[in-house]
């Protein structure tokens, strides 16, 4: 008998996008995510790097094209101009997600507190109007995180959800 789905480790997890130039950082932020867990259980998936759609792109950061205008434009270009890291992340620490998003920090990295990877590693200019270049992008809640698995699904090798868990093709992850 073949196959179909197999359990990824994301339900109850986050996932986190490596934007276009960040992707360099992944070993540190896998590090950091396993820090965060402490002794909790953690699972951790990161399959290779893939390029950004049109549609994808839309899927996920098109409920702001009305707020950012003309930049909205300029963001796609960007977030489709090369190689993007997902990392799926889940914990059986209740405050998992809460940590995460506190070490991702704000959208705007130049407000994102130093200890946040944003913070970290954006390399904005203090007047830059492109905020989006802001390292990564973070579904740290559960409807977010679905959304996205579902936009990205013909990348990440989705194929839904069963009882709450997430399924995935084998050979994956």
């Amino acid at each position: 008998m073949q196959v179909m789905s197999v359990l990824c480790p994301v339900p109850g997890g986050v996932l986190l996008l490596l934007k276009p130039g960040f992707t360099r950082h992944a070993p540190q932020i896998l590090a950091d995510l396993a820090d965060m867990a402490g002794d909790d259980q953690i699972n951790i998936a990161s399959p290779p790097p893939f390029r950004l759609t049109r549609e994808d792109v839309q899927a996920i950061w098109g409920h702001a094209e009305a707020k950012m205008g003309p930049r909205y434009s300029e963001m796609v270009a960007y977030l489709m101009s090369g190689p993007v890291r997902a990392i799926f992340a889940s914990s059986s620490s209740p405050d998992f997600a809460k940590m995460v998003r506190t070490r991702v920090g704000t959208t705007d990295p130049r407000m994102a507190g130093i200890n946040t990877w944003r913070w970290r590693w954006s390399t904005l200019d203090v007047d830059s109007p492109t905020y989006y270049r802001n390292v990564l992008h973070a579904a740290t809640d559960a409807d977010e995180a679905s959304q996205n698995l579902s936009a990205l699904a013909h990348h990440l090798g989705y194929t839904g959800t069963i009882g709450g868990m997430v399924l995935c093709q084998p050979g994956k992850f």
